[in-house]
C-alpha cells in the first residue's frame, strides 16, 4: 500500500517548482473511477458501518473509490470505530494505572494513539485530506446535469 521515501508533490506544485511545464503531465495520467454505487461493504461492526455509510458514497462520487479500495476502506472504518470507542472509554480513565510491577501509563492511551495513526495513514492513502487529494492528481469533476441531480443522491 505505501511506498518508500517521501510522498511526491502534487502536479500543480511541481509546475510551480519548475519541475514540469504547465501543459506537461508528470508520471501516469490521472485516473478517475466511474461514478457509480460504492462497493458493497464486507461484514463489519455497526460502528464501522457508520463510517462506511459516511465515507463510501462521498468517495465514490469524488471518483477516488472503487472495488479495489474496498479492503482499505474496510480497515479505515474498523480503525475509526475502534479509535472512537477507545477515546470514549478514556474520557473517565486514569492516565496512570497500577500494575504488578508498579505504576505505568494506561495502555489504552497507546491503543488509541496507534489507532489514530493507522486511521490517519489509511485516510491519507485513500485521499481523505486535502494534501492527499492533491497528490492523486484527479481531473476536475464535471458539472452534473439536471438529470444526474434528479437521479442521484448528490450533496449540493
Amino acid at each position: 500500500m505505501a511506498t518508500r521515501g517521501p510522498k511526491g508533490d502534487a502536479h500543480n506544485l511541481r509546475v510551480i517548482k519548475g519541475m514540469a511545464k504547465a501543459g506537461q503531465r508528470i508520471g501516469s495520467e490521472p485516473t478517475r473511477s466511474p461514478r457509480n454505487a460504492p462497493p458493497e461493504p464486507p461484514p463489519m461492526s455497526a460502528a464501522a458501518r457508520e463510517f462506511w455509510d459516511f465515507y463510501a458514497p462521498r468517495m465514490t462520487r469524488a471518483g477516488i473509490l472503487d472495488d479495489l479500495d474496498r479492503e482499505a476502506l474496510y480497515h479505515l472504518c474498523e480503525f475509526g470505530a475502534l479509535c472512537r470507542r477507545v477515546l470514549t472509554e478514556l474520557e473517565d480513565a486514569d492516565t496512570i494505572v497500577d500494575s504488578e510491577r508498579g505504576t505505568k501509563s494506561n495502555p489504552r492511551f497507546q491503543i488509541a494513539r496507534d489507532n489514530v495513526n493507522l486511521f490517519r495513514m489509511l485516510s491519507s492513502e485513500l485521499g481523505l485530506n486535502p494534501t492527499a487529494r492533491a497528490r492523486l492528481n484527479l481531473p476536475e469533476p464535471k458539472e452534473l446535469s439536471e438529470l444526474d441531480r434528479l437521479l442521484g443522491d448528490v450533496d449540493d
